[in-house]
């Protein structure tokens, strides 16, 4: 694994996605802590939990009923800090990242919180 740079870093090549910050902020600290792992790590989550920092987690759905192969990143606590990124377009993202590229306008496939795998219980116990 190469040694990757501060999250700071990250989120500042981030400043064109049209996120939440929670979104922004675990996009950062994944790719910190990692680094160059951050694309292999993809391949071998398929349908599982990518990455977790405090209650916010990264999911990579294989097959989303709604958007098929998609990141979904969400905070439980936060009724709006949520985000379906299409798979291809995180890996370019990543990448653009690990490379110290400033990332094209990313922005979420879904503004509705129905869309969310937590959204029955969150709704019901965090709202």
């Amino acid at each position: 694994m190469t040694k990757s740079k501060s999250s700071s870093y990250y989120l500042g090549l981030m400043n064109n996605c049209d996120l939440p910050g929670s979104v922004i902020e675990l996009v950062a600290f994944y790719v910190k802590d990692n680094g160059s792992d951050s694309i292999v790590s993809l391949a071998k989550t398929k349908g599982n939990m990518i990455y977790r920092m405090n209650e916010t987690f990264m999911f990579n759905h294989n097959e989303h009923e709604k958007f098929g192969e998609v990141i979904e990143i969400c905070n439980p606590w936060a009724r709006h800090e949520f985000a379906f990124i299409a798979l291809s377009d995180f890996e370019v993202l990543i990448k653009n990242l690990l490379a110290g590229y400033a990332s094209n306008k990313v922005t979420s496939l879904s503004l509705d919180e129905k869309d969310r795998m937590d959204f029955k219980e969150s709704s019901e116990e965090n709202w």
